[in-house]
C-alpha cells in the first residue's frame, strides 16, 4: 500500500506543479487567489454586471477594457458597464452581446470595440461557451485548453520581463524608452521603440494570414439591424493604434484595402461608426502609446477617453 501511495504522490507532483503555475498565470484570477484581478478579466466583469446591471454596455477587447469607467460616467452622464476583455475575438464579443441582450432586455445602448485585428478570419477564438460553463463549473476552467494556453503564454511573457497586469501597468516613463533596429514583418529595416517592434512581431502570425471574417462581420450587421429595430443605440468603435503598426503591417500587407468595404458597410448601417484606427486616427505623440495597440494609461488613454465620450455624449 505504501508503494502505491508513493507512486500516486510521484505522479501527482508534476500535475500539482503545473496547476500551481496555472493559478499564478491564468488571465482572470478566477479563484480570487491573487491580490489583484486584472482589469478586463471577463469573469469578474460578468459577475459584476450580474450584481449591478446597467442599460449601457461596452464589449470589446483589451483596447476598450481599461477605460476609467468613473470618468466615462462623468463625461457621458450615464453609467456604462464595461464587459470588454483581453484577447476577445469578434465572435466572442458577439456571443457575449447575444447573451447580454437575451438576459437583460433593459439594455438600450451598446458600444462594441473592434479592430482590423479582430475582423480577421485568422483571429477567431471561440471561448464563450467555455465562459458560460466555467461560471457554473470551475473544473471546466481548470481544464480549458484556451485558458491553459493563455496561462503558459503569460508565463513566457513574465520570463521575458513583460508586464502582465494590463490597465494601470500599461505606462512607461519616456526616459526609460529603449530603441532598437527591427526587421518589419514585410522586410523593412527600421529603428523602433522596443515595445512597438516587439508588438509587430507578436501580431505577425495573425496579420500575415489576414482575410475578412465574413461570417462574423455579417452576423455583426444583422445584430446592428436587430438592435435598431428594438430602439437600441449601437456604436462600433475602432480604437487608435500606433502609426508603425499601420505603416509597417496594415498598409504594407494591404489590410487597409481589405478593411475599406467592411468600414463602408458599417458606416451605411444603423450603427454609429467611430474609426480612430484607420480612417480618422488621432494625432497622438509617441509617449501616448504604450505598445502597438494600447495607449499609455497615464498619457494617452485619458485623452482618447475624452474624445470617445464626446462622441458618445
Amino acid at each position: 500500500m505504501k508503494k502505491i501511495l508513493r507512486a500516486i504522490i510521484i505522479l501527482l507532483i508534476p500535475i500539482l506543479l503545473y496547476y500551481g503555475l496555472f493559478l499564478r498565470f491564468e488571465p482572470n484570477n478566477f479563484f480570487g487567489l491573487r491580490a489583484e484581478t486584472p482589469s478586463g478579466a471577463v469573469f469578474g466583469a460578468i459577475r459584476q454586471y450580474r450584481e449591478n446591471p446597467s442599460a449601457s454596455v461596452i464589449v470589446g477587447d483589451s483596447r476598450t477594457a481599461h477605460l476609467d469607467m468613473d470618468r466615462v460616467e462623468q463625461l457621458t452622464g450615464r453609467r456604462f458597464s464595461n464587459l470588454a476583455f483581453g484577447g476577445a475575438s469578434l465572435k466572442e464579443e458577439l456571443d457575449l452581446l447575444d447573451w447580454l441582450l437575451k438576459h437583460y432586455p433593459e439594455i438600450n445602448e451598446v458600444v462594441l470595440g473592434s479592430s482590423f485585428y479582430t475582423m480577421n478570419a485568422a483571429y477567431n477564438f471561440d471561448r464563450f461557451s467555455t465562459i458560460e460553463t466555467a461560471l457554473a463549473n470551475p473544473f471546466a476552467y481548470l481544464t480549458s485548453k484556451s485558458y491553459n494556453l493563455e496561462a503558459m503564454q503569460n508565463l513566457i511573457f513574465w520570463l521575458q520581463g513583460e508586464k502582465l497586469g494590463g490597465g494601470q501597468d500599461e505606462t512607461e516613463d519616456p526616459a526609460n524608452y529603449k530603441w532598437a533596429d527591427f526587421t518589419t514583418p514585410t522586410g523593412y529595416e527600421v529603428s523602433l521603440r522596443g515595445e512597438i517592434g516587439n508588438y509587430l512581431e507578436k501580431i505577425a502570425p495573425y496579420t500575415e494570414k489576414w482575410e475578412p471574417n465574413t461570417k462574423q462581420y455579417e452576423r455583426l450587421l444583422e445584430l446592428i439591424d436587430s438592435c435598431a429595430e428594438k430602439g437600441i443605440r449601437f456604436v462600433v468603435v475602432f480604437p487608435p493604434m500606433h502609426p508603425a503598426v499601420r505603416e509597417y503591417d496594415v498598409e504594407a500587407r494591404g489590410i487597409d484595402a481589405g478593411m475599406a468595404p467592411l468600414l463602408a458597410g458599417l458606416a451605411a448601417s444603423p450603427a454609429t461608426l467611430l474609426d480612430y484606427e484607420l480612417t480618422s486616427p488621432p494625432d497622438f505623440a509617441e509617449d501616448q502609446y504604450f505598445d502597438g495597440f494600447h495607449l499609455d494609461y497615464q498619457r494617452g488613454l485619458p485623452e482618447w477617453t475624452e474624445m470617445l465620450c464626446e462622441e458618445l455624449r
